[in-house]
């Protein structure tokens, strides 16, 4: 019978713990974590488009130009629509890249998502007009 090298078996503990404390780590996050960086995504850039300097650490002054801006409820709900369809994360771009080993594939994805989210935020702000 052969003998196992010490090396061997304390690589094998190593990944073990590594895995498990990742798994621990990935099991920790909730759907609130997520939502709480995507709304400091979405909240930043509406704070680009309005011109208001850290709006993502104080949001009060954005409120208070989105609502003196007369800004429409069917144009901000098809605003929320767009960022949530669109294919914007330039990280998540790239993994799809290197992972599918092709650059057409996530062009065409990127401008199939899009599109997408380009026709449901007409969509949804045709649909808001007829209820407002």
């Amino acid at each position: 019978m052969k003998s196992i090298p010490a090396t061997a078996i304390v690589l094998a503990t190593l990944a073990l713990l590594t895995g498990a404390a990742s798994a621990t780590v990935m099991k920790s996050l909730t759907l609130e974590d997520i939502e709480g960086y995507a709304r400091e995504v979405f909240v930043g850039t509406l704070g680009t488009i309005f011109g208001i300097e850290g709006a993502d650490e104080n949001m009060v002054p954005l409120v208070e130009h989105i609502q003196s801006s007369g800004l429409a409820i069917g144009s901000g709900l098809a605003l929320l629509v767009f960022f949530a369809i669109a294919l914007q994360c330039v990280s998540t771009v790239a993994i799809l890249a290197r992972e599918s080993e092709s650059n057409s594939l996530v062009i065409k994805m990127f401008v199939g998502y899009f599109i997408f989210a380009y026709a449901a935020a007409v969509a949804v702000y045709h649909l808001a007009g007829l209820f407002s």
